[in-house]
């Protein structure tokens, strides 16, 4: 399930994971909200309206993970890992669900992302909304038969 996550001067592809949550949260877009700056720069998040079921708490996410902060229905975007420095902030403090994730740069993204600009989240346009089945690309199936193969 791709989406697009756009700002008035990024435009960013994500892959939502195959979760009861972010098949929720892929059913509900679009969402458009402000963005918001995490304390120490971990990352950025945005309200939503969606109310979906996090069915997990991930600890462990790494730059460009999704999350999704269901007490508060907010989504994220991780810039930089935990670390002693930052795990005490409330982007890492409070409960949440990994749910995709996007390939990006940090110094990137932080040139094109402000505070209070405008974020969209949307089904990306090659996307049928109804269609909730992950199709695999052929190098994704070539890796995955290659690691199920004994000794691959």
């Amino acid at each position: 399930m791709r989406v697009l996550i756009r700002t008035p001067k990024l435009v960013l592809y994500a892959q939502l994971n195959n979760t009861l949550t972010a098949r929720q949260i892929f059913h509900d877009l679009p969402c458009i909200s402000a963005v918001r700056i995490a304390e120490g720069n971990a990352g950025v998040y945005f309200d939503t309206t969606i109310n979906a079921v996090a069915m997990s708490n991930t600890s462990n996410v790494d730059v460009g993970d999704i999350i999704y902060l269901p007490e508060a229905k907010q989504m994220g975007i991780v810039m930089q890992p935990p670390s002693e420095a930052n795990e005490k902030t409330y982007f890492f403090q409070s409960r949440r669900a990994l749910i995709g994730h996007a390939v990006i740069s940090p110094n990137d993204f932080w040139s094109k992302v402000l505070p209070g600009v405008s974020l969209t989240v949307e089904v990306a346009p090659d996307e049928d909304p109804s269609d909730t089945s992950r199709r695999l690309s052929q190098s994704e199936i070539d890796s995955l038969i290659r690691s199920l193969r004994p000794g691959g």
